[in-house]
């Protein structure tokens, strides 16, 4: 269906915060009522009301010295029915957990910050967040509000090692998807991907197959490509193969399980195939059949195509058994250290409460509210594909990025694909041990 839709291509998602981000509507624009919402408190006494009525200064990493509407409007809610203050505290994302780290050696961390992906595992290998057990011994009120259980099996999914968990609350999950250009697929008579994903068929070896069957020199000497892959790594995770695991109480690196072998060799097979490019023009032009992104920097590129377009989420892989999917995930977490345990927990609880009322969506989850801008059944696609996104373990220590720049160019190479994996293993392991050795 065409898009000529969504001023608001966009879009930004609540918790991140970049001012150029427009509110939704609110039924009143003047005060925010608490019988707007569905008890801002949830099921709670008198006295642990009080308790999430007195939260106090909060100190939060924040990236930007602007802050949009929406996040006046929070901080004038979190006030009147929490009783709390925020404290923005610059902190750039492009060094964040570098930042975090040195305010930890001068002791001096905010209360609460956004777990992006440069954090983790980082978390739990230096203790930089309280795990959940800790917050439990020291009585902090709220750990099974309402509010944060909603969300506690796709955190404790994501955030968890040596058995627990390092994260209070996921605040988003944008799943990896891949954007279908419906016009091209019927253009050349190649079977669409909706159509092996409606009928239960929608695995790699049907996107390979849309890729191969539809990348040709057309008329014209028009170029067609099957797909514009971003990431071809992503095939890892799709497979259950993380390149860095928790085995037992430690971190390592393995390439060379079965599950990421297949799926190296996979992606030898489709970067080498001529079918796919990583130049998003080909698809924005209408000269590829597939675009894959995270769902929300995704719908940003979709909004303008001249062409009828379709999401499907990204294809498991054949040793796919957990349902994990690759995409970006971000949680809110207390860095060890704080010094306002229950005002860090409180505001995380605001947080989602504001959310649902801001949007006045009966009982809408985060996934819900960021992907409106689809249609009813492409956003229960990514609704659906968000419940089940992780972290990716790789490759977010300091020493890794050029590794993987390196691990691409190998695998479109001649050299075997075992040996590929070997050698990267061993460097991935190398890289671990540096890291966990400049623990501060």
């Amino acid at each position: 269906m065409k898009r000529a839709i969504m001023l608001a291509c966009a879009l930004v998602l609540f918790c991140l915060p970049v001012s150029c981000s427009e509110p939704a509507p609110r039924s009143d624009p003047d005060a925010i009522k608490a019988d707007a919402m569905d008890d801002p408190y949830g099921v709670a006494t008198e006295g642990e009301t009080a308790v999430l009525q007195s939260s106090g200064e909060v100190v939060l990493y924040w990236d930007t010295a602007d802050r949009s509407e929406r996040e006046r409007d929070f901080e004038e809610y979190f006030s009147k029915y929490f009783g709390g203050t925020v404290v923005y505290r610059f902190c750039p994302l492009d060094d964040d957990a570098a930042t975090l780290i040195a305010d930890q050696a001068a002791g001096n961390v905010p209360d609460v910050f956004r777990m992006t992906a440069g954090y983790w595992p980082r978390a739990a290998m230096h203790a930089l967040t309280y795990p959940r057990s800790y917050l439990v011994r020291q009585g902090v009120f709220g750990l099974d509000h309402p509010a944060l259980v909603r969300y506690r099996d796709v955190t404790e999914a994501g955030y968890s090692f040596n058995g627990d968990c390092f994260a209070l609350s996921v605040c988003v999950a944008s799943p990896v998807m891949v954007a279908v250009n419906v016009d091209l697929f019927n253009a050349n008579y190649v079977r669409s991907p909706v159509s092996y994903y409606e009928v239960g068929e929608w695995d790699t070896l049907a996107f390979q197959r849309c890729c191969y069957e539809l990348s040709r020199t057309a008329p014209g000497g028009r170029t067609l490509m099957g797909a514009v892959v971003r990431d071809p790594l992503w095939f890892l995770q799709a497979n259950d193969a993380d390149p860095m695991v928790f085995r037992d109480t430690y971190l390592t690196g393995d390439l060379m399980t079965p599950a990421a072998l297949e799926a190296l060799s996979y992606c030898r097979g489709l970067l080498t195939s001529g079918s796919v490019t990583d130049d998003e023009k080909a698809f924005l032009q209408g000269d590829a059949g597939l675009l894959c992104d995270v769902a929300d920097r995704l719908a940003g590129k979709l909004v303008n195509c001249a062409f009828e377009w379709d999401v499907v989420p990204f294809p498991f892989g054949g040793n796919n058994v957990s349902g994990a999917r690759p995409g970006s995930m971000t949680a809110w977490a207390i860095p060890f250290g704080a010094k306002n345990l229950q005002g860090a927990v409180n505001y995380v609880i605001a947080r989602q409460r504001f959310l649902d009322f801001h949007y006045n969506v009966d009982g809408a989850a985060f996934w819900d509210i960021n992907y409106a801008f689809y249609s009813e059944a492409q956003r229960q696609r990514v609704i659906d594909a968000a419940h089940m996104v992780r972290p990716a373990l790789f490759p977010h220590f300091g020493t890794l990025p050029d590794e993987v720049e390196g691990l691409l160019s190998s695998i479109r190479g001649q050299e075997p694909v075992f040996d590929v994996a070997d050698r990267y293993t061993a460097l991935i392991r190398a890289a671990i041990s540096e890291e966990i050795a400049a623990d501060p």
